[in-house]
């Protein structure tokens, strides 16, 4: 991902048909996985969801500019692209955020991006915003970049058609929380870092194709920087011990810290800020084929979690689940 500058913002979200009518009410859409709807550790259970997320800090940021602003939550935990388009999954095959009666209960149009679909119709004109992070359950709980490849194409095609050709709709990367694994055996640090990389190289192939900008959560999380710190640690490790629960419960979650929007840097992709700068990003000429083991090799240490994405012991996969 490329580093946005927040200063801009007022001026992208300007241009948006949302923000056209000064006496109406506008609406930024957040979609996505738990990452979308703040889950933390520390939520209430059994969902885990908190008002400290990227969407609501952003949110909080953009109401200062646009007082009749509103936003509108519809990501939940464990979502993939195929649960987004389709609705729940059979545990046995994949990730999804629950069974049928949590899709019937949570969205009166059965799935998430049908749901939104239906919202951008029906708001079009007075949306100013769409944000959208999605990808990171197939990779370890099932499905993996095929599975990707064959739903998010087709998810960032209909919301465009729904949102309309004017609206911002960012998308993000990823961070890779399994990084840690360093702590148990240094070599792997290099694999855990190209598997992200690639992992995100393939998503923003995706993204560019949509013609959406990217916020860069990669970048901001410093994955690929492995200078050694004075306290003898990587920096891109210390900064998954800094800013998610990884190192302290084995949680990969973002913090309060990771999720803060007064952290310039970690505002400017977690928070997303970077809705500001519609280029497009650019990817590799050649899609990789990356793999979930790539991203997750097996931890060694107790309490961090098999590649199915249940932590060990004990763990709740309602939260513990990559995004």
């Amino acid at each position: 991902m490329f580093r946005i500058s927040t200063i801009a913002a007022p001026t992208a979200l300007a241009d948006s048909p949302g923000t056209s009518d000064a006496n109406a009410v506008h609406y930024y859409v957040s979609l996505g996985d738990s990452f979308s709807v703040g889950v933390q550790p520390i939520g209430e259970p059994p969902l885990f969801e908190t008002n400290q997320g990227y969407a609501d800090q952003l949110y909080s940021m953009l109401l200062t500019r646009d007082p009749k602003l509103k936003l509108v939550k519809l990501g939940c935990g464990g979502e993939t692209t195929r649960s987004m388009r389709f609705g729940s999954v059979d545990p046995a095959e994949g990730f999804s955020c629950g069974p049928p009666v949590f899709y019937l209960h949570r969205y009166p149009h059965k799935t998430q991006l049908a749901e939104a679909v239906s919202f951008l119709h029906a708001h079009q004109g007075f949306v100013s915003l769409v944000t959208i992070d999605i990808g990171g359950n197939d990779l370890i709980g099932g499905g993996g970049m095929p599975q990707i490849q064959a739903n998010l194409p087709v998810t960032l095609a209909d919301l465009r058609n729904a949102a309309g050709p004017a609206v911002p709709v960012v998308d993000t990367s990823y961070y890779n929380p399994f990084l840690v694994d360093w702590f148990a055996d240094p070599a792997s640090l290099q694999g855990h870092v190209d598997g992200i990389v690639d992992f995100n190289d393939v998503l923003k192939a995706d993204y560019a194709g949509a013609g959406d900008p990217v916020a860069n959560v990669e970048s901001a999380f410093s994955s690929t920087d492995t200078t050694i710190q004075l306290d003898g640690v990587p920096l891109d490790v210390e900064r998954i011990c800094q800013w998610t629960w990884m190192c302290l419960y084995g949680d990969l979650h973002p913090n309060a810290t990771g999720y803060e929007s007064d952290r310039a840097s970690v505002r400017e992709s977690v928070a997303m800020t970077a809705v500001v700068a519609l280029a497009a990003p650019s990817g590799r000429s050649r899609r990789q084929k990356v793999t979930g083991s790539r991203l997750c090799a097996t931890a060694t240490r107790p309490h961090v979690r098999t590649c199915r994405g249940v932590w060990r012991p004990g763990a709740d996969v309602s939260r513990t689940r990559i995004s």
